[in-house]
């Protein structure tokens, strides 16, 4: 009981660190950028919080009876029923409600800056025709403007192109399409853990009008069922999207290191090159005016 309930909060709050990720992605994305260890801290910090909350399990929870039940812990049932409540609002409550909010806010609300940049990406991509006084005319406006707003344009240059790169994606269809596959796997692992707790709610605050669900043995098997439903569901997404794309971004990002490296060293051999002409020539200069006064 100890491991299945703290390994069920650990994925809940697991799901909305990522869902923290892409809202940070949105609305800070040079913050995200720079936080590329912010992993290691946070998922020890999960495990510790939720083995803490479900530690009272460890001293409560008995095997006496051909099922596993639930002592009085601290000499009462009054403090199991608060701390299953406590559980309840740290491995499912609160991580749904936030990552409700933080997927729509994705999903639905513009970031600030998209606006702008959206108006920026429309405007460098408008096609122009060939009229060369019209073009002259254009650039003549362009340089008045950049004379104007020179000093905004480098204040933005500094994150323009990763806030480009990390908030432009709200606003294009192709990009848009992973945030929904996420929201969908997001709200099915969740779905699929919302039985088993209703039935715990039902149970712990003894609604009568609902208490004959928990007689049937039909819905408590699939409650508990789907409940392990969402183990199986995180390890096919895991093997099958995740360590799968790591591989594949760790592998590109090899090509593009060695990639670079060799542009870097093609770059020294073609300065080399060119200083070696460039000393040569000088030479050459040299000695025919050396020749030259020597006739002289």
């Amino acid at each position: 009981m100890f491991i299945l309930h703290t390994a069920t909060g650990v994925s809940k709050w697991c799901w909305l660190f990522v869902s923290t990720l892409r809202f940070t992605a949105v609305y800070h994305p040079l913050w995200h950028l720079r936080q590329w260890r912010l992993g290691n801290r946070c998922v020890p910090l999960i495990f510790t919080i939720s083995a803490a909350i479900n530690a009272w399990l460890l001293w409560a929870v008995t095997t006496d009876s051909p099922f596993c039940t639930t002592m009085p812990f601290l000499g009462s049932y009054e403090a199991n029923r608060y701390l299953h409540a406590a559980e309840i609002v740290w491995s499912y409550l609160l991580p749904i409600c936030t990552t409700f909010i933080l997927d729509a806010r994705v999903m639905i609300m513009n970031p600030p800056r998209l606006m702008a940049i959206s108006t920026i990406q429309k405007s460098s991509s408008c096609k122009f025709d060939y009229n060369a006084e019209a073009n002259l005319a254009r650039k003549e406006k362009r340089k008045r403007q950049d004379g104007i707003w020179g000093i905004r344009k480098r204040n933005w240059s500094h994150g323009s192109e990763a806030s480009m790169k990390a908030i432009g994606f709200a606003s294009c269809p192709r990009y848009r399409t992973p945030l929904y596959h996420w929201l969908a796997i997001t709200t099915l692992n969740l779905i699929l853990n919302t039985p088993d707790v209703l039935l715990r709610l039902i149970a712990l605050f003894e609604i009568t009008s609902l208490s004959e669900l928990l007689s049937r043995p039909s819905i408590t098997i699939a409650a508990r069922s789907l409940y392990f439903a969402q183990f199986v569901v995180n390890a096919i997404y895991l093997t099958s999207f995740v360590f799968r794309r790591n591989v594949r971004l760790n592998r590109g990002r090899e090509m593009t290191v060695t990639s670079i490296k060799s542009a870097e060293i093609t770059m020294k051999l073609v300065e080399q090159m060119n200083d070696a002409n460039v000393r040569a020539g000088g030479k050459k200069r040299r000695s025919k005016t050396d020749t030259e006064t020597t006739t002289l």
